[in-house]
């Protein structure tokens, strides 16, 4: 028995080893067939590789270096109210946001521009054009990711289009930061209470209120009860 049994294994091995050696004269044989044409799609994925390295930080990096220091003037200007200014520049030293934008669009500081250029733009009372820069924008940064379409918001609310307003601040009341959350949760329910959908109004406040109340700084956090009181009488309850 003994015997049979190591027969039987020798016989698996040798049968493995055999299996094991035509797997890789096949693959010998394969290799020499077709090693020219690896050899091109090797060399191709590494021209690839090296194209990619040298535009990332040979042409990008510097690029969004430019970027940052005219960014930062735009900034400058924002904080003191000259958004004309932060737009289209001082036709001196500064090119403005647009012009940022239009030469800058690809790096990470041409694309955070968008986002400073739709907030101008808002301020400006340039609604159509806030929508266009803002709606470009995709930023991880969760205070801007959020407070960009909760400007689009703002816009279609000053636009006329509520039930546009509805769905961005929707958008921007996901945000994971509480006050920015809270701001454009309140900013939904008044968009309901204008469109009379107050069941759907007083559901948003109530939210605010077993959620928000103590996270969130905010002055209507401190009266939200007398909006849940107000509501609740409009309604009847």
């Amino acid at each position: 028995m003994n015997r049979m049994a190591n027969k039987s294994v020798n016989e698996n091995e040798g049968a493995t080893v055999e299996a094991i050696e035509a797997g890789l004269s096949k693959t010998e044989l394969f290799l020499e067939k077709n090693y020219k044409v690896l050899l091109i799609v090797l060399g191709c994925i590494f021209a690839v590789a090296i194209v990619w390295l040298a535009f990332q930080y040979l042409y990008l990096a510097p690029k969004n270096e430019e970027a940052q220091e005219k960014l930062a003037v735009a900034q400058q200007y924002i904080a003191q109210q000259q958004f004309q200014i932060a737009l289209e520049g001082d036709s001196v030293e500064f090119d403005g946001l647009v012009d940022l934008i239009d030469n800058y669009g690809i790096t990470k500081s041409g694309k955070l521009a968008k986002a400073y250029a739709g907030l101008v733009c808002y301020r400006l009372q340039r609604y159509d054009e806030a929508v266009e820069y803002l709606k470009s924008v995709s930023l991880s940064d969760d205070a801007m990711k959020y407070t960009c379409p909760g400007t689009v918001g703002d816009c279609y609310v000053q636009l006329g289009q509520p039930e546009e307003a509805i769905r961005y601040f929707k958008k921007a009341a996901a945000a994971d930061n509480d006050l920015v959350a809270a701001v454009y949760k309140f900013k939904l329910a008044r968009v309901y209470e204008d469109l009379d959908r107050n069941d759907e109004a007083l559901a948003v406040y109530q939210d605010l209120k077993d959620h928000y109340v103590g996270k969130a700084r905010m002055t209507d956090l401190d009266e939200i009860d007398k909006y849940i009181e107000r509501l609740s009488v409009k309604n009847g309850k």
